[in-house]
């Protein structure tokens, strides 16, 4: 994203300014923003795994289905799309939840196009595992 932007001459005045983003998350809490705790939320087609056409579908699934977790209050959490199947990734905090409400979860992502659906404890950069040369 970031080579992008400079790509587009996109001007980001919180860098200009050096605002790290602890400062930016501080200010807009000062500011009274109710995001400013948000987590990070990469890009849609970091949960389609390398290898993997991305598709507007695709994204649109996938958009769905964090959008339903967040219904669940679960915060941080990922969708990765493996065609029929869906890894869902969370913190160990939210394991619970997604426990008490799996049925709900695997009918909603049923519905979605997913037959099978996996839950794992979520790690930021997991796709890249198969990237990683192994000695």
């Amino acid at each position: 994203g970031l080579q992008a932007a400079d790509e587009f001459n996109v001007i980001s005045p919180l860098t200009e300014c050096n605002f790290s983003k602890r400062e930016v998350r501080e200010l807009a809490r000062l500011l009274g923003l109710e995001i400013w705790d948000k987590p990070a939320s990469p890009c849609l087609s970091s949960r389609v795994p390398y290898g993997s056409i991305v598709t507007v579908e695709k994204l649109s699934t996938i958009e769905s289905a964090e959008s339903f977790l967040d219904g669940l209050d679960i915060r941080e959490r990922r969708v990765r799309h493996f065609g029929n199947k869906a890894r869902i990734e969370v913190n160990g905090r939210d394991m619970d939840t997604v426990r008490a409400s799996y049925d709900n979860i695997r009918d909603h992502f049923a519905e979605l196009g997913f037959n099978e659906v996996e839950v794992i404890e979520f790690r930021s950069g997991a796709l890249n595992d198969v990237l990683r040369v192994r000695a």
